[in-house]
């Protein structure tokens, strides 16, 4: 009993200066901050510690039961940890008046409470920082059992049984109790915080009432001392939450990002005498607020520890102002041209961007009326409807001519709009520019590739037809004719072979200033493509007879103009031209647009038949020429159908020596036309030039000949004879030619050397490489080759030297004046001298009377083709008539 006496006894006197303690300064305790608090509250622990271990009674030898770590343990659960560390190594130094054997003992107890301590303050930790009673029991527990587990292992002597319960009393039942109740009497005294002297209130409190900021006043742990909410209110301290905020920590009611803002701000507040400042914001379900604070240090009693007061203001309209001033400012040095008047139109600010576009310099423009960019080019209709715009909706937008300091004008695209005060009166306007002068040249150039001949800057078809519609709807109203002419060059073709495109291109250039140079201002020059040009002259007489002269002198003009020698640098060139000319002033249909194609059709037949009546010519349209052309568009169908139903028939007519022997045939096509009985090549030929018909023709002839000839090998008579076939241009220049005669051949089993292929001069002029290609290809084949009509093209050594030639055949335009024409006669002797030297065979054909016959064999001719020798005919009659012969020379 009196060992359990003296236990009490000194662990009561320790308790108590504890409890002291506690009440006596736990804010300062529980608030430390700074080296100098942290020294001060640490040794007092650390006193009251050691003082108990000083107290504490032995039983037995070694044993003592002692409350030192207590408050070790309760140091280390609730306060900061440099404090419970300091108040362990303070409470050790009783241990140099003990014996050596407890040094161990106490060194290991009071770590042992230290981090027992440490344990449940991390426990501890939570939303709320909330008492938590059963892990502090534990803790105690811990704590009694590990005392005991040491003092048994440091410890020696043994116990009686006395005096084992009485210990097992104390550490697990009496330490674990007092380490409950002490952190509940903490924990009760912390939700009691400190609160301003009543007799402070109400002063502070009317001035408070003053300031239309929240005030805040934190300890040094973040808690919620004292709100004074304010309207607005500033979320979350308003009214509403004003006592779920008091005696919470800031954590617990703000974010994360705002927590650690505010507590920066109480270290920084606490660490400096200066005011400090804060700037926020919080998310919310209305959108984001924006706040800014300041705060300062204040002592809420007398040698209290500090805390802080904060002064909270909504910022939200300021930064949403701030940031669309400093949009309005970046949007103001754009690269727009900006420019800011006053009510009265008096130019008050402009941006760089405005400089560079005008050339003003702010100096210039300042104190201005705006009209000083006016260029004078708008009209007054647009001015009013601008300011009729900017007046009732507020804003106007549009092109103007605007005028810079030099005088130059340059298209703008402006924006205006009209800047209201609170009384809705316009206070400024501001104005945005663009200059557009680039995207107006790219428009003008789009529009030129769109209406305008890139060559000779003409209008070209598409403009032309535009031009062609409002003039119908002119003609119509006023009653006036007006007169479409369509030209065709003559010869162009030859202009582009011989000097080159380039000259071409030259040429045309000049026709078109000659033909602009001619005509009024209202009418209309165009350009088709190629060698075709177009004249609309409008505004003609409402006489057709009166309208048609004038247009034909006009012509005449035109003509005369053209036929000019056009001189291109050292190049002197001459032409001339085939007009067609269509009369009209009153629509024949509904449709414009048909109208038009319609007048383009009779202008393009008159012009045809001015080029076949001898070119340099006009011709003015009538119905007559529409009958012929639809006779032609008809005979061009009928061909085609001749093709595909093989209506064309192959005539044969006979070549002979001077013996007179059989040496060959050349093959004439007739076309067996079903309404139209049989009809020669000059009655359709043409037709198929202009359908495209030509290749076509060519191979339904050289396939046909080839059949015959592989018919006529089983004939003795035939079986050596030579056919030969015309062929065009367009047929040898096809790059599949070759192959295409080659598979024609093997098909029919002709014999190649038997195949004779007639080209004519102007043909092989046109691409002499090519031709002279194709016909080496041909030649290892066995084709033989002859120029028909020699004589009468560019007849030149060059090409009777190049190429592989087998013959030479005399144009009958020379055989038909003989034997009287000297001049004929001479050319004929020069062709049979040039053959005969070249190696060539000559041939002449169209011959018709013996005496013609005679005189070209005294020339030097040997071969013939003619009337006198036999007519073209059918095979099958051609083989009769060659039997016959045969026969009758037997």
């Amino acid at each position: 009993m009196t060992i359990m006496i003296q236990i009490l006894l000194g662990n009561t006197i320790a308790l108590m200066a504890l409890c002291l303690l506690l009440q006596l300064y736990y804010p300062n305790w529980m608030q430390a901050q700074g080296t100098q608090l942290e020294l001060r509250y640490g040794c007092l622990l650390g006193a009251i510690s050691a003082l108990g271990l000083w107290l504490a009674p032995n039983i037995g030898n070694e044993f003592t039961l002692s409350l030192h770590t207590l408050p070790l343990l309760i140091g280390a659960a609730f306060a900061q940890r440099p404090v419970a560390v300091l108040a362990s190594l303070i409470s050790l130094t009783p241990l140099a008046f003990q014996e050596n054997h407890s040094i161990g003992l106490n060194v290991s107890s009071s770590l042992l409470a230290l981090s027992v301590g440490i344990g449940y303050q991390l426990i501890r930790r939570g939303p709320q920082d909330s008492f938590k009673p059963l892990p502090l029991l534990g803790c105690g527990l811990i704590l009694g059992i590990g005392q005991l587990l040491l003092q048994k292992a440091w410890l020696s002597s043994e116990l009686n049984a006395q005096n084992i319960l009485l210990t097992r009393l104390f550490f697990l039942g009496v330490l674990p109790i007092l380490v409950l109740g002490l952190g509940w009497l903490l924990h009760l005294k912390r939700l009691k915080p400190a609160r301003l002297p009543v007799e402070q209130e109400p002063p502070l409190a009317i001035l408070l009432e003053a300031i239309p900021d929240t005030l805040l006043i934190l300890d040094q742990q973040g808690y919620c001392l004292e709100v004074r909410p304010t309207y607005p209110s500033i979320p979350p301290f308003d009214s509403a939450n004003m006592t779920e905020v008091q005696g919470q920590r800031i954590q617990d009611f703000l974010p994360p990002w705002p927590a650690k803002q505010f507590e920066r701000l109480i270290e920084k507040t606490l660490a400096s005498a200066n005011t400090q400042y804060l700037d926020y914001n919080l998310p919310l379900t209305t959108g984001t607020r924006f706040f800014e604070g300041c705060a300062h240090r204040i002592y809420l009693v007398p040698d209290s520890p500090p805390a802080v007061a904060v002064l909270i203001r909504e910022v939200t309209q300021r930064i949403q102002t701030e940031q669309e001033q400093r949009v309005a400012a970046i949007a103001f040095e754009s690269q727009q041209g900006m420019l800011i008047a006053d009510a009265k139109n008096q130019i008050i600010q402009v941006n760089p961007a405005f400089c560079r576009m005008t050339g003003y310099t702010p100096e210039d423009v300042i104190g201005q009326s705006t009209r000083i960019l006016s260029s004078g080019l708008q009209s007054k209709s647009l001015y009013q409807a601008m300011w009729y715009s900017i007046l009732n909706t507020g804003s106007w937008q549009g092109e103007l001519q605007n005028r810079r300091k030099t005088g130059e004008v340059y298209p703008a695209w402006v924006s205006i709009s009209a800047i209201y005060n609170t009384e809705g009166l316009i206070t400024h306007y501001v104005s945005a520019q663009t200059n557009i002068s680039q995207q107006k040249a790219a428009e003008h150039h789009i529009h030129r590739l769109a209406f305008y001949d890139p060559l000779t800057g003409l209008p070209n078809r598409r403009l032309l037809f535009e031009r062609l519609q409002q003039t119908l709807g002119t003609s119509t109203r006023t009653r006036q004719y007006a007169a479409l002419m369509m030209f065709d060059l003559d010869n162009f073709k030859n202009i582009n072979d011989h000097h080159g495109h380039a000259a071409g291109d030259r040429f045309l250039c000049e026709v078109a200033h000659r033909l602009t140079d001619k005509v009024r201002a209202g009418d209309t020059v165009a350009r088709l493509g190629g060698d075709e040009f177009v004249i609309v002259l409008e505004g003609l007489k409402t006489n057709v007879q009166e309208a048609q002269q004038h247009v034909s002198h006009f012509a005449e003009r035109i003509l005369l103009s053209l036929s000019q020698p056009y001189t291109l640098d050292d190049l002197i060139l001459h032409s001339s031209a085939s007009i067609g000319i269509a009369l009209f002033r009153d629509t024949t249909t509904d449709c414009i647009a048909q109208e038009v194609e319609e007048l383009m059709k009779r202008a393009d037949i008159a012009m045809y038949e001015a080029k076949q009546a001898g070119k340099n010519r006009l011709r003015f349209f009538d119905p007559q020429m529409q009958d012929l052309l639809n006779q032609r568009l008809g005979l061009e169908e009928d061909l085609r159908i001749a093709l595909e139903e093989q209506q064309l028939v192959l005539y044969f007519q006979p070549q002979y020596d001077h013996q007179p022997k059989l040496i060959g045939a050349e093959v004439l096509v007739r076309w067996q036309h079903p309404t139209r009985s049989l009809l020669l090549p000059g009655e359709f030929m043409d037709s198929a030039r202009r359908a495209g018909l030509t290749p076509a023709l060519d191979r339904y002839v050289l396939q046909h000949a080839c059949c015959q000839l592989a018919r006529w090998v089983d004939q003795t008579e035939l079986a050596s004879l030579v056919v030969a076939v015309n062929i065009s241009a367009s047929l040898l220049y096809q790059p599949d030619f070759v192959e295409y005669l080659t598979q024609i051949l093997q098909q029919t089993g002709a014999n190649p050397h038997q195949l004779k292929l007639e080209l004519t001069e102007s043909l092989l002029l046109d691409d002499m490489p090519l031709a002279a290609q194709r016909m080496d290809e041909l030649r290892v084949l066995g084709i033989r080759f002859s120029i028909d009509d020699f004589g009468t093209g560019y007849s030149s050594m060059l090409y009777l030297h190049r190429l592989p030639l087998d013959q030479l055949k005399i144009d009958r335009t020379f055989v038909q004046s003989l034997p009287n024409d000297d001049n004929s006669l001479a050319i004929i002797r020069a062709i049979c001298a040039l053959g005969n030297s070249l190696g060539l065979e000559v041939l002449a054909e169209g011959v018709e009377k013996p005496e013609q016959r005679q005189t070209l064999t005294e020339a030097g001719c040997q071969n013939f083709q003619g009337y006198l020798f036999g007519y073209p005919l059918p095979a099958d009659r051609f083989e009769q008539q060659l039997i016959q012969t045969q026969t009758a020379k037997i």
